[in-house]
């Protein structure tokens, strides 16, 4: 189930809420389901953003840690006791009439093989550090420069729009809206010159040609909030 809300273009993080201290049992099989995928899948713990609270000018998070939220995609009913929805950004790049989209790895964590909106992803905690007013821009500029492989001085504008939240998923997305100072041959090129395994295939394609039963659920709902497509 997907909830949809609009959100101001100066919507911000707070960091607001301490870390909630888990019961033994709980940390201990985290600590076991992240032992036993760590080594194997080449995952890095760190610190992930998870939401407290929400309104449409700001969202309240706490910091938890990655193996958490890895722990509980592996066993979504450990939900009910670590309560982690992660906070994420998913761009939605404009470049004239075009959208760019992407469709991830084999390798990632959740939504394998799935067309999507390009580039998308946690929030880093470091990031946040750096400027918390300007972190959603700065993190969706970073997934840019390492996933589609550009630079975000090609942004002519970004702005936050809308939030979409995964219950089954336990995420939330803020849809940053981009638009480029570009033209569609010059981003391919970059793009096929990117070193991140993150997508199989970047492209640039108008709305009206997607096949939306291959469109992450969650990219469908940011096209929509543009009035780039419309679903029966």
């Amino acid at each position: 189930m997907l909830k949809v809300e609009a959100v101001q273009p100066d919507f911000h993080i707070v960091v607001g809420a301490s870390k909630p201290k888990l019961r033994t049992e709980i940390s201990s099989v985290v600590d076991q389901i992240w032992t036993a995928s760590a080594s194997k899948k080449n995952l890095l713990n760190g610190n992930i953003l998870s939401v407290v609270e929400m309104s449409r000018q700001k969202v309240l998070v706490e910091v938890r840690s990655y193996k958490e939220y890895f722990a509980q995609v592996q066993q979504p009913e450990l939900f009910l006791d670590l309560k982690v929805t992660a906070l994420a950004v998913s761009g939605l790049v404009r470049c004239g009439d075009l959208v760019l989209v992407g469709q991830r790895s084999d390798s990632v964590l959740t939504n394998k093989l799935e067309w999507e909106l390009a580039p998308s992803g946690s929030i880093d905690y470091e990031v946040l550090l750096q400027d918390p007013m300007k972190t959603l821009v700065n993190q969706i500029g970073l997934e840019f420069e390492e996933e589609v492989g550009a630079s975000r001085k090609l942004f002519s504008e970004a702005k936050p729009f809308v939030a979409v939240g995964d219950d089954e998923q336990h995420v939330i997305d803020i849809g940053i809206e981009i638009m480029l100072a570009c033209k569609s041959s010059k981003l391919e090129e970059l793009a096929a010159q990117r070193s991140s395994g993150e997508y199989t295939e970047i492209k640039l394609v108008h709305p009206h040609e997607l096949d939306l039963n291959q469109l992450n659920k969650v990219s469908v709902k940011l096209l929509e909030a543009k009035h780039l497509i419309y679903v029966g």
